[in-house]
């Protein structure tokens, strides 16, 4: 597929490009091509998802596509396009290069009939334009090992033992496909994806270890839940001062997934358990501890942002916390394309959403509506900040009691 991109060009790469390809897309971020990294990325690779701008025949921008699930209010899921790898070199950045890579990948997404896009945003202020919306939030904290006396015991049945890394790789796996269909947000993990996560190249761990894995298993032996986290030693004149940087943490038993927060805080010569990524903002370690300010939160940012490609079809989809109807109006200058009136009618039994000429409830963008699409950001707050308009008294209480979740939406997948 070619397409103009202001003075440039943009198609598919050849499988030949994928050496320029990944020094184009890490440039692009100030990094260089580290050894194995080649390795670590072709399996993710596929020509026909991706996009490269060319000028004068030479590479200057990239972009790509993974095909993910996204997990949705409810427990069902939706095909998404996982949207990766978009970069500008500094030397074609503002001339619309970006922006033509993205109209090529949303096109095609739009050709496969595919109801959303999703992406980990670089940078907070780019893709607002492009109609995506911070649709779920994460944290970061640390927590002092000295002070993580548990209220109560964190008792699993079963046991946790330390696993290497290709008895740990299937573990995980099935593990997490247990798990990811029980918070929206969460997205499927293609075996590429694993591959990527599971490389763990020496230049990311910032001056830690190699991961550890640390499984639970049941007492018949069967993993449900398990621990990746990494140390970095330190050694002071007084002793350890070790820290433990927890990158996940998952089982869809709350009870194994506190005996695994338990276990981090009681490892040897750690004094300090901090998290490598992000987790949900409705995390629950911090009511295990007895004294709750045992946890110290060190960042709060946004998660996964979506772009919702066919409404009706994304809206269809997703469960809704009461009945009722609602009439949206999507007003967008900037994707008019996106812009008409339509009724939802949620129910017990399934909800619809149709074309409608009632005057509107609420009127709102594009990238508004994605943000409350997974429940994370009542309507009431984005009116509040001015991207959302009331149109009938009680609106926005309606609509936030539909779109509500009791659990806050996370993906918790870098791609």
């Amino acid at each position: 597929m070619n397409a103009p991109g202001g003075h440039h060009e943009i198609r598919h790469p050849s499988e030949e490009d994928f050496p320029q390809f990944l020094k184009t897309g890490r440039a692009a971020f100030g990094m260089g091509v580290y050894p194995g990294d080649e390795d670590i990325h072709r399996p993710s690779f596929a020509p026909d998802r991706f996009h490269a701008a060319y000028d004068d025949g030479r590479m200057v921008g990239t972009i790509g596509s993974f095909e993910l699930e996204l997990t949705i209010p409810g427990g069902r899921v939706l095909p998404a396009a996982g949207l990766t790898w978009a970069g500008v070199l500094p030397t074609h950045r503002r001339t619309g290069v970006l922006r033509a890579l993205m109209a090529a990948q949303i096109e095609q997404a739009r050709a496969a009939s595919l109801p959303l896009a999703i992406l980990n945003a670089s940078e907070g202020g780019i893709y607002g334009r492009f109609g995506f919306g911070p649709a779920s939030s994460a944290i970061d904290f640390q927590v002092d090992s000295s002070r993580a006396a548990f209220a109560r015991p964190a008792d699993a049945p079963g046991r946790i033992r330390l696993v290497e890394s290709e008895e740990a790789a299937g573990m995980m796996a099935g593990v997490y496909e247990q798990t990811r269909s029980l918070r929206a947000g969460m997205v499927s993990r293609p075996p590429y994806l694993w591959h990527d996560l599971l490389a763990d190249p020496e230049w990311q761990r910032d001056g830690g270890t190699p991961f550890f894995f640390a499984v639970h298993e049941t007492p018949a032996g069967v993993a449900d839940g398990y621990l990746l986290y990494r140390t970095v030693p330190r050694w002071t004149s007084v002793g350890p001062e070790y820290e433990l940087k927890v990158s996940e943490n998952v089982s869809p038993d709350p009870a194994v997934r506190a005996a695994l927060w338990h276990f981090a805080t009681q490892v040897d010569l750690v004094t300090t358990v901090t998290t490598e990524t992000a987790f949900p903002v409705d995390e629950s370690l911090r009511w295990l501890f007895a004294d709750p300010r045992t946890l110290r939160l060190t960042r709060l940012a946004d998660d996964l942002w979506v772009r919702i490609l066919d409404l009706p079809r994304a809206l269809e989809a997703r469960a809704y916390r009461a009945q009722g109807r609602l009439v949206l109006e999507i007003e967008d200058e900037d994707h008019p394309g996106d812009n008409g009136r339509f009724e939802l009618a949620a129910g017990s039994a399934g909800s619809t959403v149709s074309p409608s000429v009632r005057d509107p409830d609420v009127v709102l963008g594009t990238a508004a509506l994605a943000t409350t699409y997974l429940g994370g950001v009542p309507f009431s707050r984005l009116a509040e900040a001015g991207m959302v308009r009331e149109r009938h008294h009680g609106a926005l209480a309606l609509a936030d009691l539909l779109f509500g979740t009791s659990a806050a939406p996370f993906c918790g997948t870098r791609f």
